[in-house]
């Protein structure tokens, strides 16, 4: 989880809150541990959310990095080469080739870890 995404509340007490329920968040801190679990600062939102009760619902305010893994729905894995935020794209590098993603096709696979940090996932 990375400053930027966007996320909504899923599986606690606070989702099931009429001002919550559908609301969308913005992540405003990186990931630290708190009383033994993973939170987050939501925009808006006082103190530190648990982040195994969000669900990212958007990156596309996110700076992918050069190096960041992506898996393909096709089941490829790659790394970010480099990517326009400017344009909303990024070039994922695939070994023997490159391709262009839109930012609209890259979410999370929460499934997927790399470095304790959840994968990009692109639909191609």
């Amino acid at each position: 989880m990375k400053p930027g995404y966007q996320v909504i509340m899923q599986n606690c007490y606070e989702a099931l809150k009429e001002k919550n329920k559908d609301k969308v968040w913005t992540v405003n801190s990186e990931p630290w541990e708190l009383c033994g679990s993973e939170v987050v600062l939501l925009k808006g939102y006082n103190g530190g959310f648990a982040t195994k009760f969000l669900r990212v619902v958007s990156t596309a305010s996110v700076d992918f990095k050069r190096g960041d893994p992506v898996r393909l729905d096709n089941g490829a894995v790659g790394i970010v080469e480099r990517a326009s935020k400017k344009h909303f794209w990024a070039d994922i590098n695939l070994g023997q080739r490159t391709k262009r993603i839109s930012w609209g096709n890259l979410t999370l696979d929460t499934n997927s870890q790399s470095a304790g940090n959840p994968v990009l996932a692109a639909t191609s």
